[in-house]
């Protein structure tokens, strides 16, 4: 029953229309199903499994039934079993006519060859090996081309809804069951335990809820930044706005926040402060990249020293320092860590699980109560149903 739910769940969110959803080929598909497994396969959840496994094997053996139901109902019978989520995500045709979707920040763009959706993405050591553009930087021609391939760069996350987060939190089973005790009580002279009852829910889910407000509110604020940079472009410096920027983009590094990843190519000296990332307080020296660049010898973590991180400030700086983007986007530092705190999943307690089942072991009984109410009291239709639900 809980798998059916969640069947019925994962189409909800996004739109009502998505309720009829049915496959197709990747190059006609107007929605994209993302599969996001849990990355630790020894994460506390499975654990808690094993030392629950009798009940959570009664849990899984009637939650697959019913998710067997609703994988028919919406024709989702290549659903991986692993532990994880799914998100619908609409698919998008620019002017140039690309095709893609954004899942967690990050842009998939549709391949005719491969025939599937790909990350946008271009290797860092790729953009180094490009030497001959060190000196006159990215044509316009070249900075349209990739921006095609990777989109802006913005790290877009919704604006976090109250009455979303609130109604998320209601839909929990505790509350389903918290809510049924409330409704079981009104009509049976329990009013006033109902009431009480019902004032500590309500004030227990708006509490919660707030506090998810506030968090989503904060990571909303973190991935809003707004600026220029100066960037050499068909041989000439020019003042573009920050989304425009696309690896391979020669910029001059000035004090403030950077935009994107950067390798340091020429000057001598700049001075970031990187607590955004890591909490370091102190401020970090960096230097030029001495490597050789067409030997595909850089990486971001073997040269921290030469990478200048999305997020960090620069805080000193000579006015000749320049730096080549390496990434944009989601796949920057600031896009990672974004990411991760996105992707997070609650710790499962034994609560969670358990409380699954004794809902539907209430359910079940409360038919068969209801069944024997209603033959008992022998009174009219309508009284008879009230009563009994």
């Amino acid at each position: 029953m809980v798998g059916f739910f969640w069947s019925l769940a994962f189409k909800w969110p996004n739109s009502v229309y998505s309720l009829f959803l049915r496959r197709c080929s990747a190059s006609e598909a107007t929605h994209v199903a993302v599969f996001a497994p849990y990355k630790d396969p020894t994460s506390n959840f499975v654990k808690l499994e094993k030392k629950i496994s009798s009940i959570n094997k009664i849990h899984e053996r009637v939650s697959k039934v019913f998710a067997a139901i609703g994988m028919f109902i919406f024709s989702d019978v290549n659903r991986p079993e692993a532990l994880g989520s799914f998100q619908y995500c609409q698919v998008n045709t620019d002017q140039y006519d690309n095709r893609s979707f954004a899942f967690r920040m990050r842009r998939y763009v549709f391949d005719g060859v491969l025939g599937k959706f790909v990350p946008g993405f271009i290797d860092e050591n790729t953009v180094l090996s490009e030497t001959e553009h060190f000196q006159t930087g990215l044509t316009t021609k070249q900075s349209i081309e990739r921006r095609q391939l990777l989109g802006l760069n913005t790290m877009d996350l919704e604006k976090p809804n109250f009455l979303k987060i609130l109604i998320k939190e209601l839909n929990k089973p505790f509350y389903h069951y918290q809510m049924y005790i409330i409704w079981t009580w009104f009509p049976l002279w329990y009013f006033y335990m109902a009431a009480v009852n019902a004032a500590l829910v309500g004030i227990s889910a708006l509490s919660v809820s707030y506090f998810h407000y506030q968090n989503e509110k904060s990571i909303h604020k973190f991935s809003q930044i707004k600026g220029t940079v100066t960037v050499l472009k068909n041989g000439e410096l020019e003042e573009i706005d920050h989304i425009e920027l696309v690896p391979g983009d020669i910029v001059q590094i000035r004090p403030g926040e950077a935009y994107s990843d950067m390798v340091i190519i020429s000057g001598n000296y700049v001075l970031l402060n990187e607590s955004a990332l890591t909490g370091e307080t102190s401020p970090i020296g960096k230097t030029k990249f001495e490597g050789n660049y067409n030997a595909f010898a850089y990486d971001a973590v073997t040269n921290k020293r030469n990478t200048i991180f999305a997020g960090t400030t620069v805080v000193e700086v000579d006015d000749s320092v320049f730096g080549v983007i390496t990434r944009t986007g989601s796949f920057t530092a600031k896009g990672n860590l974004l990411r991760e705190i996105l992707s997070f999943k609650r710790q499962a307690f034994k609560f969670d699980i358990e409380v699954q089942l004794v809902l539907l072991i209430l359910f079940s009984w409360g038919i068969v109560c209801w069944f024997i109410i209603t033959w008992l009291l022998g009174d009219g239709p309508v009284y008879n149903w009230f009563y009994g639900m």
